[in-house]
């Protein structure tokens, strides 16, 4: 079946699509013969950039090089050894003071080139006017200046060396005017001639905690925690969605990257170098659209047998597409059709921000599981019922326990317990007790999936959560999963959780929060069986 057609009409693509950019009518393609020092080169008679392009092709002292700088342009999204802020101001208020402001508060260790057109003083820092007066080179650039300066300041950096490119600047096609298309364009055939990646343009930035570089905006993002989560997200928005739930909840990201208009940085790129990168255990991704849907297919595929990929789209609602076309350049597509495509790749599909950023911690706590048995502990008989009726209305299966297991927790609860499954802990509260029998129900080989719930506030739970963590983790099977959920009424007991989650035990602060997770992880592993197993049918 042919799931996506020959054409992108379907999916939807913006009015100058990247790949005519790239191919089509507006190009300058620049070929040397180096005895003869000439170049030949094609563009669309009347087009507006005409003079410049003939230029830069026929000068005899300029021509593309290789970059001064070696590292690969996505190696150093994870850690710049230095880095130019052009468009770096004082203004409190603008995105170049607060850009400037994030890579101080998140202490970055490279080299900082301040470019600022009147070389004022920021952050007590020096600032110089223009790209081309910064001395030495440079691997990385982030550019806060207008649209229309954005191709001079790109070409200023590539004679500096720089790689990498963080455009936060907007203006481009993502507007469907010809100006923006126009700039847009340049803009590609510079990063072409000298090899620089973009992030962007558009976009609020990106960030890598562990290579403390918060090349964005947010200055928010210099408090996230390192960890192994990668989030790609078309929307500078939804990427802070989701970089606050994971720093509420002390959850560490590898990185957060926002694509903006994806001018020659697109979503397979990046799956491929987080599915490659040994410090990533789950990759993240938030979907409006876009124009190379077979690619992002095939990269998700070549990437879901190492470690998942989890995907949240919007557009169930079909009222989306204007909306996703002048936010990012890219039309949203048939939502019906992204989620076939995406389960068939093998992509993990979630319903919101917080089931997809739920998940992925599950998946940077927990190595693989036997399978989908589930036993509940609860002091709340209530929660203890719901949990049992998400379980099988979800599709996980509610275990059976062994004799031996039955005889061992009658053996530990009062008389007259409920010693079937869901185990009702409401009357007993002696802390030992309570990691006697998650031990117990952990060693049943019926068993898989423990979950304890618990109201964190009610009474001494969360010294108890902490000792049936610690205590039953040197003799937890590895291919076992203990979990907790619970509701808390105050944020103060959140780093008490966090403590939890270090010690290898995820928490989730809502029951149907835990199970929607859990089933994401029972089902990618039947996913990658079947991928490691068999050749998967083709996707187009």
């Amino acid at each position: 079946m042919t799931l996506f057609p020959a054409t992108s009409k379907v999916l939807g693509s913006p009015k100058t699509s990247r790949e005519m950019v790239r191919t089509g009518t507006h190009r300058a393609r620049v070929l040397h013969e180096t005895s003869k020092q000439k170049a030949s080169y094609s563009i669309r008679a009347g087009c507006p950039f005409e003079r410049m392009l003939r230029e830069e092709v026929m000068s005899p002292t300029r021509s593309p090089r290789e970059p001064l700088c070696p590292r690969d342009p996505f190696d150093i999204l994870l850690g710049p050894r230095s880095v130019i802020v052009v468009g770096a101001t004082n203004n409190p208020a603008k995105y170049g003071h607060m850009v400037v402001r994030s890579l101080v508060e998140i202490g970055f260790e490279g080299e900082m080139h301040l470019v600022n057109i009147n070389r004022e003083r920021i952050l007590d820092r020096q600032s110089y006017g223009s790209v081309d007066e910064v001395p030495g080179e440079a691997e990385t650039a982030v550019l806060v200046v207008p649209a229309q300066h954005v191709p001079v300041c790109l070409r200023q950096c590539g004679d500096k060396g720089v790689r990498l490119a963080v455009i936060i600047s907007g203006g481009f096609n993502e507007l469907e005017e010809e100006e923006g298309d126009r700039l847009y364009e340049e803009m590609l055939s510079i990063a072409d001639q000298y090899g620089i990646r973009i992030i962007g343009p558009n976009t609020f930035g990106t960030v890598t905690p562990a290579g403390r570089f918060n090349g964005s905006f947010s200055t928010d993002f210099s408090r996230a925690l390192p960890g192994k989560i990668a989030l790609l997200s078309q929307s500078g928005g939804v990427a802070h969605i989701l970089g606050y739930q994971a720093m509420r909840e002390g959850v560490g990201l590898r990185s957060v990257v926002g694509l903006g208009n994806r001018a020659n940085v697109e979503f397979k790129d990046l799956i491929r170098f987080f599915g490659e990168d040994d410090e990533t255990a789950v990759i993240g991704l938030y979907l409006e659209g876009t124009d190379q849907p077979r690619e992002l297919l095939q990269a998700a595929r070549e990437v879901a047998p190492k470690k998942p990929v989890l995907a949240y789209k919007v557009g169930g609602s079909g009222a989306i597409a204007g909306p996703a076309q002048s936010h990012t350049g890219s039309m949203a597509g048939r939502y019906e059709l992204y989620q076939g495509g995406l389960k068939q790749a093998g992509i993990l599909w979630t319903e919101s921000p917080q089931e997809l950023m739920d998940a992925a911690k599950l998946f940077t706590i927990q190595e693989p599981i036997r399978g989908p048995r589930v036993a509940i502990m609860s002091i709340q008989a209530g929660a203890a019922i719901m949990l049992t009726d998400l379980c099988v209305s979800h599709g996980l299966e509610v275990a059976r326990f062994s004799e031996e297991t039955r005889h061992k927790v009658a053996e530990l609860l009062p008389p007259k317990t409920f010693l079937e499954n869901p185990v009702d802990m409401g009357f007993f509260w002696h802390p030992p007790v309570f990691v006697e029998v998650a031990k117990t129900l952990l060693k049943d080989p019926q068993v898989d999936i423990l979950i304890m719930y618990t109201l964190a506030a009610a009474g001494p739970m969360t010294d108890i959560m902490k000792s049936i963590a610690l205590e039953t983790l040197p003799s937890r099977d590895p291919g076992k999963l203990l979990l907790f959920g619970t509701d808390i009424s105050t944020y103060d007991l959140m780093a008490e959780l966090g403590e939890i989650q270090s010690a290898g035990v995820p928490v989730f602060l809502a029951p149907e929060r835990a199970i929607r997770s859990l089933v994401q992880k029972v089902k990618y592993e039947r996913i990658r069986r079947h991928l490691l197993d068999s050749s998967p049918p083709p996707l187009f």
